[in-house]
């Protein structure tokens, strides 16, 4: 439990922290890869929006393993959108039919505007989720999410915008830079 509110706290921190930034449009080389303590998360800004980042962390308890997070923020003035929080929204990939789901871990009104963030469900093999995200990305030329309807929920009730993409090219050395910071100094990498 206290892990469980220690790891929930600083992915709060992380998302106000990498959510302020006034820039309009992100830069192929503006990443930003921090030490949380018990995790390291390698993040790229949104091309749509610049204040939602795409996260990727890895738990020191295993430096193999990666999971994803993904903020969407919103100026939606809905009094209900707490009730998200622990939800299952539907998204799409790269706007593909098949719907997936991301869990909102987090709701955080901020100046006027509420960032919400959302993490894909699970941990995976960090080799291969690269590997095969990075053959996605190279075919289909994009990286984005968007969130979707389904007969449960419509997202135009709390955001005003639905989609992002972000850029990947850096993601492999970046990754693996994080990865690096996960082991410490003088770790040996073996995967």
């Amino acid at each position: 439990m206290r892990l469980s509110l220690f790891f929930f706290l600083h992915l709060v921190a992380l998302g106000i922290l990498l959510l302020v930034h006034p820039h309009a449009k992100a830069e192929d080389d503006e990443w930003y890869i921090n030490d949380f303590g018990d995790y390291v998360v390698a993040a790229v800004p949104g091309e749509v929006i610049h204040g939602d980042k795409l996260r990727f962390f890895i738990r020191k308890s295993n430096c193999f393993e990666v999971g994803m997070l993904f903020s969407f923020s919103t100026t939606k003035d809905t009094k209900n959108i707490e009730n998200l929080q622990n939800t299952d929204l539907p998204i799409k990939i790269n706007k593909w039919k098949d719907l997936r789901a991301a869990r909102v871990i987090t709701v955080h009104p901020m100046h006027g505007m509420t960032i919400v963030m959302m993490q894909t469900k699970g941990f995976y093999n960090l080799d291969e989720f690269i590997d095969n995200l990075m053959k996605m990305y190279n075919h289909e030329k994009e990286f984005s999410i968007q969130l979707a309807n389904s007969d449960k929920y419509n997202p135009d009730e709390h955001f005003d915008i639905l989609d992002n993409s972000w850029k990947l090219d850096l993601l492999p050395h970046k990754i693996k830079e994080a990865q690096r910071m996960c082991f410490g100094p003088g770790e040996i990498i073996k995967s």
